[in-house]
């Protein structure tokens, strides 16, 4: 079975949502490292926290036998960069794996290209061996939903609506996936860039007509109606609800409680984002908490709740 190392970088008061994503999105769990190695499949530019995909070729415990592997094998390539894709968890002098590298280099045939090369090959090393494959690096694409023509100071932030989007599908392609209260579209163009049948209903005209503005802006068909949520007639497998919490008008608890329960009648799963703690209200409406995490940014806290029907 084909199997995938992923290297992860995030900041301390990110780690209980990347721990979230990974159990949800990959399937895994960390056991105090930021690296995992897997058979499942995920594009590198997915999730904010992946900083090196490499597709392993071949995993051995030394750099010699790596390389003598290479060249029994007559390993060749075209036109290829051979790079060191650091693990945070290992401390690894710098020269001493640009002698690696060069090494691993000099072990394979054909002709490399240091500036512009067509494929990129990595070795990494992990789980207490040295591993070697194709490597992709991410490039921050999410970067440049940051500045859509439309936003809000209280709007989710682009890290968190991408992650929130890969919690909600589980990589699932198929999928369904509803933002009742979608306001500018900041999870809907996500959930269009990562692929996913994703739709937003908001139910200020202005709003969703900006909503749809920055989806046509980057170039996203049009997936989001002007309505109340409580006039949803087609069923989801999955709503993220982002509860307004009252930046500027004061929101009931009564009203939020109501935004869940639409949710119950609309979705299968609910992927709650609220800025207090929210479990009792959860369960108030049949829905029970599978699993919770947070991101914090200065004294503002954010909850993720994950729910299921009972």
């Amino acid at each position: 079975m084909k199997k995938y190392i992923y290297l992860f970088k995030f900041k301390d008061d990110e780690k209980a949502l990347f721990e979230l994503e990974l159990k949800e999105y990959f399937n895994s769990s960390l056991k105090d490292q930021k690296t995992i190695m897997t058979s499942v499949d995920r594009d590198v530019e997915s999730t904010i926290f992946t900083r090196y995909k490499l597709d392993v070729e071949i995993s051995c415990d030394t750099i010699k036998e790596l390389v003598d592997i290479l060249e029994e094998r007559k390993y060749s390539l075209v036109d290829y960069k051979i790079i060191w894709a650091k693990n945070e968890d290992f401390e690894y002098e710098y020269k001493q794996q640009l002698k690696d590298i060069r090494s691993v280099g000099q072990s394979i045939l054909g002709d490399f290209n240091l500036r512009t090369p067509t494929c990129i090959y990595g070795v990494t090393y992990a789980f207490n061996q040295y591993h070697f494959g194709k490597v992709y690096t991410h490039t921050n694409s999410w970067m440049k939903h940051i500045n859509k023509p439309y936003s809000y100071s209280y709007s989710l932030d682009v890290r968190l609506a991408r992650t929130l989007v890969n919690i909600a599908s589980k990589g699932d392609r198929e999928c369904r996936i509803i933002d009742p209260c979608c306001g500018v579209a900041t999870v809907v163009l996500e959930g269009q860039y990562l692929g996913y049948n994703i739709s937003g209903t908001e139910i200020n005209p202005l709003i969703a007509e900006n909503g749809i503005k920055n989806l046509g802006y980057y170039g996203y068909k049009n997936s989001i109606c002007n309505m109340d949520m409580f006039d949803i007639k087609d069923h989801y497998d999955i709503a993220i609800l982002d509860i307004p919490y009252g930046v500027c008008e004061k929101v009931e608890e009564s009203f939020q409680i109501e935004l869940l329960k639409g949710c119950y009648k609309i979705a299968d799963r609910l992927l709650l984002v609220t800025c207090f703690e929210f479990e009792k209200q959860i369960n108030s409406v049949n829905f029970k908490v599978v699993d919770v995490g947070f991101v914090k940014k200065s004294n503002f806290k954010r909850y993720i709740y994950l729910c299921e029907k009972y």
